[in-house]
């Protein structure tokens, strides 16, 4: 709305100013893209200082199991790695009656479904005027390890200058994949500095990483109503690549538990560590 309409801001600021504030009245702006909502309140806007920013989560492993109480540890893990942290799909997944797995299967045969439509609609929201950054968060997401190094998310080239031009623009992705969008995390070493050049990249959510895993490269096919592909695919590779994908769950668990539970006293973690 304040891109449609620049005059916008001010209008709320001189309707609040003269009218709204003096009532009993709570204005809620949302918007999906945090660093647009935080330029909302800088200095010399038109809201600044009259706005507080709250940035609302995706749902934790702990809240995902609040919502589906019927079932195991095990199981609300593998649901918290398909449906990650998104409200919609944790729901349509308690709603189904389904396990993880045959709730995955049931959405990979239906192109309309929230769990093959909500990456594609994350995508187009995060990076309307972004697309070199959406190109390598979907590199990253596609790639087998998960966990790609930065020289092997370059393109190749033998032209020192194609090649220099390559790694400003993916510096620069990568910056703001990793920065005001949090999709990307930085993975390096215990005992090397951040600018090190072992680091490696993942995507954050766990629903975005089960989603460039076994959806995106499939769309169309679910679209033709070959899904029995995809299907395929996540049945031969669910459980191994599930072995590796909930280890940064249970660090990110671990670390939540660490302040309240003494039996984790001292652990600590300045950045997302890799395994030597």
């Amino acid at each position: 709305m304040t891109k449609t309409d620049p005059t916008l801001e001010g209008v709320l600021q001189a309707t609040w100013d003269r009218t709204l504030e003096k009532l009993p009245i709570l204005i809620v702006l949302i918007g999906s893209d945090v660093s647009m909502m935080e330029e909302l309140a800088t200095y010399g806007r038109p809201l600044f200082g009259r706005v507080t920013q709250i940035i609302v989560n995706p749902l934790n492993l702990g809240e995902v199991g609040q919502a589906l109480p019927d079932r195991s540890s095990a199981q609300v893990i593998d649901s918290y790695l398909i449906a990650g942290g998104f409200p919609r799909l944790v729901t349509a997944l308690a709603e189904s009656g389904l396990s993880a797995e045959d709730y995955a299967k049931a959405c990979l045969s239906d192109p309309f479904s929230p769990l093959v439509s909500t990456g594609r609609l994350v995508l187009e929201a995060e990076f309307p005027d972004a697309p070199a950054a959406s190109h390598i968060l979907s590199n990253i997401g596609a790639d087998d390890s998960g966990h790609p190094r930065f020289s092997e998310l370059l393109p190749a080239s033998s032209d020192p200058a194609e090649v220099k031009s390559s790694q400003t623009a993916l510096t620069r992705a990568l910056a703001l994949l990793s920065g005001p969008k949090s999709l990307v995390d930085k993975e390096i070493p215990a005992w090397v500095s951040d600018s090190s050049r072992l680091r490696r990249y993942r995507v954050s959510d766990p629903y975005l990483r089960f989603w460039f895993r076994y959806v995106a490269k499939y769309v169309d096919l679910i679209f033709r109503g070959r899904s029995d592909i995809p299907i395929d695919h996540f049945t031969r590779d669910w459980s191994s690549w599930r072995g590796g994908s909930v280890e940064p769950v249970v660090r990110e668990s671990i670390l939540r538990l660490a302040p309240t539970d003494p039996d984790f006293a001292g652990v600590e973690q300045s950045s997302p560590l890799m395994e030597p």
